[in-house]
């Protein structure tokens, strides 16, 4: 695109319409996930009855479609975008860390020990607060990889 030259509001919509089916999601689910109030207001949205980039639920909808700063500069080339700086990874937990010395150089549990997933399972949250013990950990692996989970890829 060049220049600031916006989308015009059909561009815009489809654009919207694309991202938001590529994810997976339905109208209902933007509204559930956003500020838009209902599902008629994403269906104009997405068919060009309303500007995607003037709507006061730009922002929102732009942070839960994950729109790339060139989709948000495409659709309003004035807005103003805000860069967070990445959260510092955590320390491995210790029953992790012994997972990954007791489980990675297994065929079965091959991956298991590299960073994108020592970082991925890392990051989980447990209800009660106890991470599992290094077996548990090695089970969860398993599960999430074979349910085709792969640490780092985008929807």
């Amino acid at each position: 695109m060049a220049g600031d030259e916006a989308l015009d509001k059909f561009q815009a919509g489809h654009l919207i319409r694309r991202r938001r089916e590529a994810l997976g999601y339905t109208q209902d689910d933007v509204v559930a996930q956003t500020s838009i109030p209902v599902s008629t207001y994403v269906s104009e949205l997405e068919n060009g009855k309303v500007s995607v980039g003037r709507s006061k639920h730009f922002p929102s909808l732009a942070r839960f479609l994950r729109l790339s700063e060139a989709d948000i500069r495409a659709i309003n080339p004035s807005a103003v975008i805000e860069v967070r700086a990445a959260d510092p990874p955590r320390e491995l937990s210790p029953n992790l860390t012994r997972a990954a010395e007791l489980y990675a150089d297994r065929p079965r549990y091959a991956g298991f020990g590299t960073p994108a997933w020592l970082n991925y399972l890392n990051a989980f949250n447990f209800y009660d607060g106890q991470e599992p013990e290094p077996q548990g950990w090695a089970e969860l692996f398993l599960t999430l990889k074979q349910s085709g989970v792969r640490p780092g890829e985008e929807l």
